[in-house]
């Protein structure tokens, strides 16, 4: 139901204040999902947001929230303001829920 986020290592390794080479190494060691993309003999991996531990998810949510003064907020009309308000507050409620249990809450 909800797309899922996948982060660059260079947003990984500032989230989790780790170097990238670090955080590239958790994805060969899989304690982060991740995909890849191959480039020519480089591999640009993506990091699934869910594999994260709890404190990055939450440190990655609130620099969302705090984007919400941008300049493309404040431009925004009304009307989109409050659909953006509406689905933050349920990614917001659904945090740390499964996928079943988010699915289960939305069709109630």
């Amino acid at each position: 139901m909800s797309k899922e986020i996948w982060l660059s290592v260079d947003e990984a390794s500032q989230l989790s204040e780790e170097t990238k080479e670090t955080v590239r190494r958790k994805c060969k060691r899989g304690e982060y999902v991740a995909v890849f993309e191959k480039q020519g003999k480089y591999k640009n991996y993506f990091i699934s947001l869910d594999s994260l531990p709890l404190e990055f998810k939450q440190k990655y949510y609130k620099q969302k929230e705090d984007n919400k003064d941008s300049k493309f907020y404040k431009k925004a009309p009304v009307w989109a303001k409050k659909q953006a308000s509406k689905y933050l507050e349920l990614i917001e409620l659904t945090q740390e829920m499964k996928h079943k249990d988010i699915v289960e809450f939305l069709e109630n």
